[in-house]
C-alpha cells in the first residue's frame, strides 16, 4: 500500500486505494478553498471600506487593524496545526474550527445590519476627522467577529494542504504527477476564489449593504463546508502521533544531558525505533549527516530514564528534518516582503492613471482582479503546457525542483520591484508634465494621461510570483515535514506571509522615520517622508520600489546560498521513470532479477576471484551429514570483501535492529519448521559452500545457471506469483512450505524455486534482491532443496556466495544449505520463514527460521538503487527449462484447487512500508505476475494475518 498504509478511512480502517483517495477525493478540498477564499480574500482587501465608512475608524488605525486581520488569518494556523498532527485527525480539525469561522461572519453580519451596534452618526456638518468611532462594547463585538474569522479558518489553511497531500501515493507513478498538480490547483482554487469575491461579494457589500455582504460570506463557507465534509467517505486520514513539538524538546534535552557523551562509530548501535518504544510512528526516518550534537540523544548509556534522556533515531531525525527548513524559512521570509508591498501599491499607482479601458472606467477596487487573472491563466498554463517536458527534460515530478521553482519566484519578484521603479519614475515624469503633481486622486481632470496598463508588466511578474514561489513554498513545507508534522508544514508556509506582511508595514514606518527629514519635496517644507501623505505624485515609491529591489536580491542571493546545500528528505524525481506501472512491466523486471544474464568478462573476473581458489584463506573444513562441504573461512576473508567498493567495507557485526517481529501465522497442529544442518565454524569464521556441482562450476554458473535463464531458457522462464504494485518498501516476510519436486530429465538450465524478491522496479538500471528455495541438480550437484539467496544489480548478479556479494554472518545458517525434510503428499507440511528487511545503515538484512536467526546482508553499495526502499515485493515459484524442452514441476506439483496437504504454499507474507509495521499487502495493491497462467497456476489470495496463497503445478511445454 505504499505510504497510503498507515493511513485510514473515516472508520478507522486501512483505506482501499480504489475507493479512498484521488483526485476524486482532492475535487472536494479544492471547493472549499475556493468557496472559504472568496470570502476572506473579498475581505482582506475591502476591510479598510468598513472599517473606515461605518466604524468611523481613522486611515491609520484602519490600516492597521486590517493588516493585523491578515496577520491573524495566516498565524492562526498554527495551534490548528499543533492539534491536527498531535491529537485529533485534520479532517475532524477542521469539522470542529470551520463552524467558528462561519459564527464570527454572523456576528458581523448582525453587527453590520444593526444601526443600534454602529457608532453614533456622523452629523453632516462635522467634519470627517471629528466622527466618534466604535468603541466600548460594540468595538469588543467587531473584534469579536473579526478574530473568530481567523480561529475557524486557522485549521483549513493547516489542514487543507496537508489532507490533499494525503490522498496521493508518492510512490505511485500516477498518484505522484497527481500530487504534483494537487498544488497548482489549490493555488489556483484561491486566485478564482479571490476573483469570486472581488467580482462578487465585494460588490454586494458596496451596494447592498455590509449586513448582506458578511452574510453572503457566512453562506459561502457554510457551503464551502458542506460540500468538503460530504466527500468524508472518500478520504483518506492521517492518523495523529503525539505531540511533535514534545519530541522535538525531548531530543534537545537529551543530546544536552548527553552533550559529553562519545557517538559510537557505527550508526546501528544508536537506539532505533520499535513498536514498543512509539507504536504512534508514521515513518521511520533513516541517519543522515549533519547537526551529530543531536545524535548523542539516541546514545544508550544504561542508565538512561525515560523519553527526556533517550530517544530514536527517528525522533532525532524529524528534529534535524525542522532544523535544515529554519534557513529556507528565514530566506523565504525576506524574499516575500516585497511581494504584498508590491501588490498594494500598484493598486495604489493605478488609482491616479487613465484607468478608461475604451468608453468604460475600470473601478480602483477592480485592479486587484487583473494579477489574480494573470495567476489563474498562469498556473493552469504551467501546469499544462510546461510541467510536462520539463519532466521529460529533467526527469522531476514537477519539472523541477521545489526550491528551484521557488527561486524563479523571488528572480520574478525583484525584476517586478525593477519594473515598478521604472513605471512609477515614468508616472512621476508624465504628472509633472501635465501639471497634475498635486492630484491627489484620478478623478476626471486629476488623472495623470498614462494608462494603467503600463502596470501589465509588473502585475504579469506578480503572477509568475505566486505559481511559483506561493505554490513552492507550501509543496516545499508540506512535502519536507515528516509524517506526523504535514499540518505543521502547512502552517509554516503561511506563518511566512503574515510575517513577511508584517514586516512590510514596519519598513513603510522605517523608511518614513529616515526619510522624513531628508525629502526636500514634501508639503510643509521639505519634512514629509517618502510614503508619508495622500499625494503619490510627491512621494518617492520609486525609490522605495528600488530599496524593495535591493531587499529582493539581498533575498535572492542569501536564499540560492542556502537552497544549494539544502538535502531535500524526499527524492522528487518522477517514479520508475521510463517504465510503465503495469503486470507487464513489473513482470519483467521479476524474470530479468531470477533470470538476468551474467556477461561473460565479468564472468571471468568473478572466476579468477572465486574463493575456493584461496585455499590459504580456509581455516576448516567441515561435512554436513547430508555430505555437502563447506569451508569455515575468516569472516573479512569471505568472498564479499574482494570487491573493490567493499575494500573499506566496515562490516557490520553488529548489524541494525531488525523491523519488530509478527507473530508466526504456521499452524503447527499441521506444519513443521524443517531444519538446515548447523555448520558451527570456529569463532571468527564464517561457512562458505564448497560442494557446487563439479561439471558445472564457475563456467556453469555464469553461461546457464544462475541468470542465463533469461537468454538461454524457454522465454524467460516460468513464473507464477503475486506482486505489489510500484510504492516503497522497507521489510517483506513470507512463510513457505517445503517441496522437492522430480524435475525429471533435461538440459540446463532447468530448476524449480519458491521465491521472495524485493527490487526497484526498472528493468534497465535493476537493483535487487531475493531469497528462496530451489531444486537445481546442475548448480548443486543433487536433487535437494537448498536455501538460495541471490542479488542482481545492472547486469552483474550473484548466486549465494560464489562470488564478492553477499555478506555471511551467521555461523550456523549458510546460503546453499540443504533444508530438510521437505513436505510429503497427504503428509505433515513443513515449512521455513524468511524476512528481508533495510537496516539503519541502508544494508538489507536476511533472517531465517523459527527464531529469525540473522544468517547476513546484502550491502547497501552492492544495490544502489535500493539505498532509499525497495519498490516492489514478489512472493512465487519459478521455473525453467532448455529451450525445447517442457517446464519442469512448480512447488508440490500439484494444483493450488488440491490445497492443504497437496499443493505447495506461501502464508504469513508481509510488507513494511513507512509506517516501521509489517502488515499484509492491500489486496487493491497486488497483482498476479504469470508468465504461462495455463501452465501452472496461482490460487485465490487471502490477506487473514498476512498474504496467503496456494500456488503450482505440473509443468508443461511452453508452447
Amino acid at each position: 500500500m505504499g505510504s497510503s498504509s498507515g493511513l485510514v478511512d473515516w472508520r478507522g480502517r486501512p483505506v482501499d486505494t480504489k475507493k479512498h483517495g484521488g483526485v476524486r477525493a482532492s475535487v472536494f478540498i479544492h471547493a472549499m478553498v475556493l468557496l472559504s477564499n472568496a470570502a476572506n480574500i473579498a475581505n482582506i482587501l475591502n476591510l479598510v471600506s468598513y472599517l473606515r465608512g461605518v466604524m468611523h475608524m481613522g486611515v491609520g488605525e484602519a490600516s492597521t487593524m486590517s493588516s493585523n486581520y491578515f496577520a491573524a488569518l495566516q498565524m492562526f494556523s498554527i495551534p490548528a496545526a499543533f492539534l491536527a498532527d498531535s491529537y485529533v485527525k485534520r479532517f475532524y480539525a477542521v469539522l470542529l474550527f470551520g463552524p467558528i469561522e462561519i459564527i464570527g461572519y454572523i456576528l458581523l453580519a448582525v453587527q453590520a445590519y444593526a444601526p443600534s451596534l454602529h457608532p453614533p452618526p456622523c452629523s453632516a456638518a462635522a467634519a470627517a476627522s471629528t466622527c466618534e468611532p466604535v468603541r466600548g462594547a460594540n468595538l469588543s463585538l467587531l473584534l469579536l467577529g473579526l478574530y473568530l474569522v481567523p480561529i475557524g479558518d486557522g485549521a483549513a489553511r493547516a489542514c487543507l494542504p496537508a489532507l490533499g497531500g494525503d490522498q496521493f501515493d508518492p510512490a505511485d507513478p500516477e498518484e505522484q504527477r497527481q500530487a504534483a498538480s494537487f498544488y497548482n490547483w489549490y493555488t489556483f482554487a484561491i486566485s478564482t476564489g479571490g476573483f469570486v469575491g472581488l467580482v462578487f461579494i465585494v460588490w454586494v457589500q458596496n451596494n447592498k449593504g455590509w449586513g448582506v455582504g458578511f452574510a453572503v460570506c457566512a453562506a459561502f463557507v457554510t457551503a464551502g463546508l458542506l460540500v468538503w465534509a460530504a466527500a468524508f467517505p472518500l478520504y483518506r486520514n492521517q492518523l495523529p502521533t503525539g505531540s511533535p513539538i514534545t519530541r522535538i524538546l525531548q531530543v534537545l534535552v537529551a543530546a544536552f544531558r548527553k552533550r559529553n557523551v562519545l557517538l559510537p562509530e557505527n550508526p546501528s548501535e544508536l537506539k532505533q525505533i520499535s513498536q514498543d518504544d512509539d507504536a504512534n510512528a508514521l515513518e521511520v526516518l533513516q541517519k543522515t549527516e549533519g547537526f551529530r550534537c543531536l545524535d548523542r540523544a539516541a546514545v544508550e548509556t544504561g542508565d538512561d530514564a525515560g523519553a527526556w534522556s533517550l530517544c530514536s533515531v527517528t525522533q532525532v531525525e524529524e528534529t534535524k528534518i525542522v532544523l535544515r527548513m529554519v534557513p529556507i524559512f528565514a530566506a523565504a521570509i525576506l524574499g516575500y516582503i516585497p511581494v504584498p508591498l508590491i501588490l498594494t501599491l500598484t493598486v495604489q499607482q493605478g488609482n491616479t492613471m487613465d484607468t478608461r479601458l475604451g468608453a468604460v472606467h475600470i473601478s480602483p477596487a477592480t485592479l486587484f482582479l487583473i494579477p489574480t487573472v494573470f495567476q489563474m491563466a498562469i498556473l493552469v498554463v504551467y501546469d499544462r503546457l510546461i510541467v510536462p517536458p520539463l519532466r521529460r527534460l529533467t526527469g522531476y515530478v514537477g519539472g523541477v525542483t521545489r526550491l528551484q521553482r521557488i527561486g524563479v519566484g523571488f528572480v520574478a519578484a525583484a525584476a517586478a520591484t525593477t519594473v515598478a521603479a521604472v513605471v512609477e519614475t515614468r508616472r512621476k515624469s508624465a504628472a509633472v508634465e501635465s501639471g497634475l503633481v498635486d492630484a491627489t486622486s484620478a478623478g476626471a481632470g486629476s488623472m495623470v494621461p498614462m494608462s494603467v496598463f503600463w502596470l501589465t508588466p509588473q502585475f504579469f511578474l506578480l503572477g509568475i510570483v505566486d505559481v511559483t514561489s506561493f505554490v513552492g513554498l507550501l509543496e516545499f513545507f508540506c512535502g519536507e515535514a515528516s509524517m506526523g508534522m504535514k499540518s505543521i508544514g502547512s502552517s509554516i508556509f503561511y506563518c511566512i506571509l503574515g510575517v513577511s506582511a508584517w514586516l512590510g508595514s514596519l519598513l513603510i514606518q522605517v523608511t518614513n522615520r529616515v526619510t522624513r527629514h531628508g525629502n526636500g519635496d514634501g508639503a510643509g517644507g521639505g519634512s514629509g517622508g517618502w510614503l508619508d501623505g495622500a499625494n503619490l505624485n510627491r512621494g518617492k515609491l520609486d525609490r522605495f520600489y528600488g530599496v524593495l529591489a535591493v531587499i529582493e536580491v539581498v533575498a535572492l542571493v542569501i536564499y540560492v546560498f542556502l537552497a544549494r546545500r539544502y538535502v531535500y528528505r524526499n527524492d522528487q524525481r518522477v517514479v520508475a521513470q521510463g517504465e510503465p506501472n503495469d503486470a507487464e512491466a513489473i513482470v519483467k523486471t521479476i524474470q530479468v532479477l531470477l533470470l538476468l544474464p551474467f556477461p561473460i568478462s565479468t564472468c571471468k573476473s568473478v572466476a579468477m576471484i572465486s574463493f575456493w581458489a584461496k585455499t590459504d584463506a580456509v581455516l576448516k573444513i567441515l561435512q554436513t551429514e547430508d555430505g555437502q562441504l563447506f569451508e569455515c573461512v575468516g569472516f573479512y576473508e569471505q568472498p564479499s570483501f574482494q570487491l573493490p567498493y567493499l575494500k573499506n567495507h566496515t562490516a557490520q557485526v553488529r548489524p541494525s535492529r531488525p523491523f519488530p517481529p509478527s507473530k508466526s501465522a504456521v499452524n503447527k497442529s499441521r506444519s513443521s519448521f524443517a531444519k538446515v544442518d548447523s555448520i558451527n565454524c570456529p569463532n571468527g569464521t564464517v561457512p562458505v559452500l564448497r560442494s557446487y556441482n563439479s561439471s558445472s562450476g564457475i563456467k556453469y554458473f555464469c553461461q546457464i545457471r544462475a541468470f542465463g535463464g533469461y537468454q538461454s531458457g524457454n522465454s524467460g522462464g516460468n513464473l507464477a506469483a503475486f506482486a505489489t504494485r510500484l510504492s516503497s518498501y522497507y521489510s517483506a516476510q513470507a512463510t513457505i512450505s517445503v517441496w522437492e519436486p522430480d524435475l525429471g530429465p533435461g538440459d540446463p538450465p532447468r530448476f524449480s524455486g519458491s521465491v521472495l524478491t524485493m527490487h526497484n522496479g526498472e528493468n534497465t538500471k535493476l537493483s535487487g534482491l531475493y531469497v528462496g528455495l530451489f531444486v537445481d541438480p546442475y548448480l548443486y550437484g543433487d536433487d535437494r532443496v537448498h536455501l538460495e539467496v541471490g542479488w542482481s544489480n545492472y547486469g552483474a548478479a550473484c548466486v549465494n556466495l560464489l562470488c564478492p556479494g553477499f555478506v555471511q554472518l551467521s555461523s550456523k545458517v549458510v546460503a546453499g544449505n540443504i533444508v530438510e525434510p521437505p513436505s510429503m503428499i497427504d503428509g505433515n507440511d513443513m515449512v521455513i520463514d524468511v524476512r528481508v528487511y533495510k537496516g539503519q545503515d541502508q544494508n538489507w538484512y536476511l533472517q531465517y527460521g523459527e527464531d529469525l536467526e540473522l544468517v547476513g546482508y546484502w550491502p547497501n553499495q552492492l544495490l544502489p538503487h535500493m539505498y532509499e526502499a525497495a519498490r516492489i515485493v514478489s512472493w512465487g515459484g519459478i521455473t525453467n527449462a532448455a529451450p525445447g524442452e517442457p517446464f519442469p514441476p512448480m512447488g508440490s506439483g500439484r494444483s493450488p484447487e488440491e490445497g492443504q496437504g497437496k499443493a505447495a504454499y506461501f502464508i504469513n507474507a508481509m510488507i513494511a512500508d513507512m509506517s516501521n509495521k509489517l502488515h499484509a499487502p492491500d489486496l487493491s495493491m497486488i497483482f498476479t505476475a504469470e508468465t504461462y497462467p495455463g501452465c501452472n497456476q496461482l490460487g485465490q489470495p487471502d490477506t487473514d494475518g498476512g498474504l496467503e496463497f496456494y500456488y503450482g503445478g505440473a509443468g508443461c511445454s511452453p508452447s
